[in-house]
């Protein structure tokens, strides 16, 4: 009876490991001598994690985990994010202008630097919100959400930072009272740089793998030696994201690089903790007579 219930155990936790699959990743080789690498996660890899960045796996050419530490530099540096498209929403305000930036796919992003084309001198309140109702007209009366106020100034021009926020659009909104509207022509938008640090055998193809909204943060001995790392650590950038085709379901059961858990595998987990359930009170009861 322990044997079956072990077994049962067993199934249970191999079939649920699925659940850790990762649909993304991207390659990079490391340098010529082993040692500490810090390994840039690159705008297009930051806008592919889930909200608490728990989903990164470092592997390497033999498939074996690879540990690592997250890493943040004293000076914050930024890298561009996808060029997003800018266009003017229809006015039904002539006091207010409103912008809508949007991306080609859900982007991090944490500093905007607006292209203001304006010669003359200006001082303007202006919002950063996303859009709740998702209406694209001032005339359907969208319900924005402000994520950040500031002020536009031709006196001081200087990028807008905010939080960083994963988005599809967001919208710029101008309160230009009885002023001519200002008129946006770019948007280059920002994210700040994250690192993280890993001990790399030299000259080895090494695997970042990511895409889980349900992955939960992995767990090393490393986290409590990173004051011994070196300060100054050779920078790897990972190439190309490559997104992996999602398999058919008699293919999911053999490969782990699956990006959800198919039906087939949902049953056996429900068939084995039915089963489980059934041989405890089995066994419970024995016990009583």
């Amino acid at each position: 009876m322990k044997q079956i219930i072990l077994i049962l155990c067993s199934l249970f936790l191999s079939f649920t490991s699925f659940s850790q699959a990762y649909s993304k990743y991207a390659e990079f080789q490391s340098p010529n001598k082993k040692g500490f690498c810090r390994i840039q996660l690159t705008p297009e890899i930051k806008s592919s994690l889930n909200p608490t960045m728990s989903d990164i796996r470092l592997f390497d050419a033999q498939n074996k985990e690879v540990p690592y530490i997250k890493s943040a530099l004293k000076s914050a540096k930024y890298s561009k994010s996808i060029a997003p498209v800018i266009k003017q929403l229809a006015a039904s305000d002539k006091k207010k202008t409103v912008y809508q930036i949007q991306f080609p796919s859900p982007q991090l992003i944490s500093k905007v630097d607006f292209q203001i084309t304006n010669k003359n001198k200006y001082l303007r309140k202006a919002e950063l919100a996303t859009n709740k109702s998702g209406k694209t007209t001032l005339s359907n009366t969208p319900e924005f959400i402000v994520f950040k106020s500031f002020f536009m100034s031709s006196k001081e021009k200087k990028p807008v930072q905010f939080e960083a926020q994963k988005l599809n659009d967001f919208y710029l909104i101008i309160y230009n009272n009885d002023d001519a509207p200002l008129v946006i022509n770019a948007a280059i938008c920002y994210q700040k740089n994250s690192y993280i640090v890993a001990d790399l055998n030299a000259k080895s193809t090494y695997t970042l793998r990511f895409g889980n909204k349900n992955a939960q943060a992995p767990v090393y001995d490393l986290q409590y030696f990173k004051n011994t790392i070196p300060k100054k650590l050779p920078l790897l950038i990972p190439g190309e994201i490559t997104v992996l085709a999602k398999p058919k379901i008699k293919d999911q059961l053999a490969t782990p690089e699956t990006a959800s858990i198919s039906p087939v595998i949902w049953a056996v987990i429900i068939i084995s903790i039915v089963a489980l359930a059934f041989f405890s009170i089995k066994m419970l009861n024995d016990k009583k007579k």
